[in-house]
């Protein structure tokens, strides 16, 4: 029973709250990280990030709920995988450039 909810969890929609909103903002602005930057991170497309930003959407996945509080708090998992690895190199980079 509770994986069967945990599941149903999964796959409901989310509603983007002002206060989600306005950390997401904050945080990609403080890092300046582009839409694309905290997209890669996040797993999804730069223009979904952008729609979330900028309320062009009002919810996303239950799937996504738990990686944008990870991402907020500054707690994503360790990448495990070559294209996350590819993205966090790109931010790095980017990173070093700025301050340079």
């Amino acid at each position: 029973m509770k994986a069967k909810m945990k599941k149903e969890n999964l796959h409901s929609r989310v509603p983007i709250t002002n206060e989600i909103l306005e950390a997401l903002k904050a945080k990609r602005e403080k890092m300046h990280y582009s839409y694309n930057d905290v997209a890669e991170l996040l797993g999804v497309h730069w223009s979904t990030y952008r729609k979330w930003e900028l309320q062009e959407t009002t919810h996303y996945s239950g799937l996504m709920e738990q990686r944008i509080k990870s991402y907020l708090n500054g707690d994503l998992p360790v990448h495990d995988n070559v294209a996350d690895m590819a993205a966090l190199e790109k931010l790095i980079n980017r990173q070093k450039s700025l301050f340079r």
